[in-house]
């Protein structure tokens, strides 16, 4: 369902913000209060406080944003690209529509790099709506990129692996090399 929490004008909810007018610092702090305390609901909403910081101060829009990741304890490179997603899925119809085929702000996030053309997304969400994992939607990206897969859950440490690859050199690049492996 949806979640919901008022404000002094407006409300905040799973799906975005819905402000009646341009909002004022303070009213930006008491929004950012409220997102620490909304889990799932909280990426909507930090999209769309972004997209009014952005809006309203053109000229001073990353200090600002820079203030409110200091202030919500992220890295303000997390809230633009929560402004990004809100930039892909724009309207709160859209995103609910989403919620209730099951699809989350995370896997929104995923979806919304500038790369991604609309026929691959609505593909990637249809596959969404039919089951897919996080997991298999970050493999199926990668494998759209043309980078390398990411290793299974079974594979080695990162570690062992470079040890077993270390096995396969001369004695002299396998003994340089596990100098440098035993460095970390």
């Amino acid at each position: 369902g949806m979640t919901e929490l008022m404000l002094p004008e407006g409300t905040i909810t799973t799906f975005g913000l819905n402000l009646p007018r341009r909002v004022d610092d303070a009213m930006r702090i008491d929004i950012a209060d409220r997102l620490l305390l909304m889990g799932e609901a909280r990426g909507w909403g930090e999209a769309d406080l972004v997209a009014d910081i952005i809006t309203s101060y053109p000229e001073d829009w990353k200090h600002r944003l820079n203030d409110l990741a200091e202030y919500l304890g992220c890295h303000p490179g997390t809230l633009y690209n929560s402004w990004n997603t809100g930039k892909t899925f724009p309207t709160k119809a859209t995103r609910a529509a989403l919620h209730e085929m099951g699809i989350k702000f995370s896997a929104c996030r995923l979806l919304s790099a500038s790369w991604i053309s609309q026929e691959q997304r609505d593909g990637l969400l249809e596959m969404l709506a039919e089951g897919m994992t996080i997991r298999e939607l970050e493999e199926d990206l990668r494998r759209l990129r043309g980078q390398p897969a990411l290793p299974s859950r079974d594979a080695p440490p990162l570690r062992e692996r470079v040890v077993g690859w270390l096995d396969t050199l001369n004695e002299s690049d396998r003994q340089m090399g596990h100098y440098y492996v035993n460095l970390f």
